[in-house]
């Protein structure tokens, strides 16, 4: 049984009633992501099934399906179409669940502005890439702020929306955690972060090797990669400051080697993301940009 269908089955049973070990509401804390009960007909006794008109239960799992469990179980085909409909429409909600900050959250394939040949050129091949056969990942490369982050974010968006379970992972937030983990008081060894890195079907990491080289990073790193790369799974999408030539210079030759045969390399060129052109008016007005997409 593939991943897409694994996690379709799981949801299903939890849209049934299974017990499950209880998850946070990822909604609870961001108002942008509440559905309204997803935009279905709401009855007295909770919303609807738009695929069946049945009444449905309000769990925090249902509102991450477009349709009941019966429905999906039923009708396979239709529903795969449905839930990456849904996905796509709701991805603040997928995304939070995926793990990825509130700032790239609408991040999307549709909103990332290509201004020049360069950005064109890379969203183009990551058009290429998530509609594929995803037998490899993808490592996103150029200067600071092109959007980087924000192209593999929206891969992971669509992978997600494929039935994916996705995850983001900030380096340096991981390489912090990682050190923490050896401190008396903590209660989370490393292998235990570790595992939660690569227990998924698709891995976002993001800004590699933008900190300072260490033989700790080095084995971190070397972890992540060697798993992928030994049982191709998860997929990974690691975006970087560095080519994979620079990227074996700095931290090393065993990483960019796996990531070289497990990932395509796309360039991510042009003009800063973060902030356009000050144009004369703006210096005239005194205007500045507070855009922070990455």
């Amino acid at each position: 049984m593939g991943s897409s269908e694994k996690f379709q089955e799981s949801q299903c049973r939890v849209s049934a009633g299974e017990p499950q070990e209880a998850k946070a509401d990822v909604g609870k804390s961001d108002p942008s992501l509440s559905l309204e009960a997803g935009g279905r007909d709401a009855s007295a006794t909770g919303p609807r099934c738009p695929k069946c008109g049945g009444t449905w239960g309000v769990l925090s799992s249902e509102k991450l399906q477009p349709w009941c469990a019966s429905c999906a179980y039923r009708h396979p085909v239709e529903y795969k179409a449905a839930f990456r409909t849904y996905a796509l429409t709701h991805r603040p909600l997928f995304l939070a669940r995926a793990n990825v900050p509130p700032a790239f959250r609408k991040c999307g394939l549709e909103n990332y502005h290509a201004d020049d040949g360069n950005q064109r050129r890379a969203l183009s091949a990551m058009r290429l890439w998530a509609a594929g056969d995803l037998r490899s990942g993808v490592y996103l490369y150029g200067p600071p702020g092109t959007g980087k982050t924000h192209l593999g974010v929206a891969a992971l968006s669509e992978l997600v929306a494929r039935q994916w379970r996705g995850r983001y992972v900030a380096v340096s937030e991981l390489l912090l955690e990682a050190r923490e983990s050896f401190r008396d008081r903590s209660n989370r060894p490393l292998s235990a972060i570790l595992d939660q890195c690569t227990d998924t079907d698709v891995l976002l990491l993001d800004d590699l090797c933008a900190e300072k080289s260490t033989e700790f990073a080095r084995e971190v790193f070397l972890t992540i990669t060697d798993r992928a790369y030994r049982s191709r799974r998860p997929a990974l999408i690691a975006t970087s400051n560095l080519s994979l030539d620079a990227l074996g210079r700095k931290l090393d030759r065993r990483i960019s080697d796996r990531l070289c045969e497990i990932c395509v390399a796309v360039t991510v060129g042009g003009g800063s993301y973060r902030r356009p052109p000050v144009t004369p008016r703006d210096r005239r007005g005194g205007r500045t940009s507070t855009d922070s997409a990455a």
